[in-house]
């Protein structure tokens, strides 16, 4: 009986020390498969390379979390860095040589045989073994500098032949908007690829305001003639005359002005802009990059003009409108061009 009393103690005690271990976290892979299938879905590739080039600079979980603005499941995902390995300490000192003994006396020298024939020699009789801590410490920086290599080649641009006399005289390269934009999106109807470029950053029923209302306008019978995109020539103008030259044009006014806004101008600047609780808008210009946010912009235009929606603004500040992508698509689709300056 106190046999059996005191090993039910010992299991108790070793079941209370036993750690539980953590459940439900995701490896960096895993996570980072997540983040790609989400991204690269939403015509965010540029922020998924940001984010690959941060994993492997071994930032924080901070700094991926800011990478991940404005998707807060994938933040809450972000996976606990392991910790680094220890350095290796210095090698142990070798013990001082033991003394030689006194050289034995030589015998009487024998005589010499005839000289064996000389055969190959072997790579064990010539060379002195390398000790194993030496082979472990000389394979462990080419171990690590393989996958390190493999991902600084797939970062790198893919036309790299800029002469140092052209470096100052080269724009960046813009991205493919047909293969980088819009073909994520083709298994999507016109509206609902429209919608998700337009609010990439909005909550779930400003998104289904906005579709109601696209579906409600590509349903109506004028929708086949030929439309009109007027591109916004501003350089002092505020944003807010935009929209007060969409309201002139517009022969329905709805309740809702935040919808109307989204459906018929096509802004840059709704790529920096997160829509929050009651239609408010925060503005931040450092949250996105401005070459895809333009590449989205011009997406954006393009199913648009798919759906019928008329008449269209596009409001680019900076950008050449004459030569831009915006005036060769609308040509495509049979509408009109107008240029609106707001000075």
């Amino acid at each position: 009986m106190l046999r059996d009393r005191f090993h039910r103690e010992c299991f108790k005690k070793k079941r209370l020390a036993a750690k539980p271990k953590a459940q439900g976290e995701l490896t960096f892979d895993a996570f980072l498969a997540l983040v790609k299938e989400r991204l690269v879905g939403e015509g965010q590739m540029p922020k998924y390379v940001k984010l690959l080039k941060a994993v492997k600079d071994h930032a924080g979980q901070g700094a991926i979390a800011q990478l991940l603005a404005g998707h807060p499941d994938l933040v809450a995902q972000i996976p606990t860095p392991k910790a680094k390995a220890k350095a290796a300490g210095p090698p142990k000192s070798a013990g001082p040589p033991k003394a030689a003994g006194p050289p034995k006396s030589a015998g009487p020298p024998k005589a010499a045989g005839p000289p064996k024939a000389a055969g190959p020699l072997k790579a064990s009789e010539n060379a002195r073994p390398a000790p194993p801590a030496a082979l472990a410490t000389a394979a462990a920086p080419a171990a690590l500098a393989a996958p390190t290599a493999s991902k600084e080649k797939q970062l790198q641009p893919a036309n790299s032949s800029v002469t140092k006399e052209d470096a100052g005289t080269t724009r960046p390269k813009k991205l493919d908007v047909d293969a980088e934009v819009l073909k994520p999106l083709q298994n999507l109807a016109t509206t609902a690829g429209l919608v998700r470029l337009a609010m990439r950053r909005a909550r779930p029923t400003q998104r289904l305001r906005l579709l109601r209302y696209l579906q409600g306008i590509a349903k109506k019978p004028d929708r086949n003639c030929n439309g009109q995109v007027f591109l916004i020539q501003r350089s002092s103008a505020d944003f807010n005359q935009v929209v007060e030259t969409m309201l002139a044009r517009l022969t329905d006014l709805g309740p809702d002005s935040l919808v109307q806004r989204l459906a018929h101008i096509c802004a840059v600047r709704d790529y920096f802009t997160t829509f929050e609780h009651e239609d408010r808008e925060i503005y931040d210009p450092s949250e996105s990059d401005m070459l895809a946010a333009r590449a989205w912009n011009e997406g954006r235009l393009q199913l648009a003009m798919e759906a019928g929606i008329q008449p269209l603004f596009v409001d680019d500040p900076g950008e050449s409108l004459e030569q831009s992508g915006y005036v060769k698509r609308a040509k495509a689709l049979g509408y009109r061009v107008n240029f609106e300056n707001l000075h």
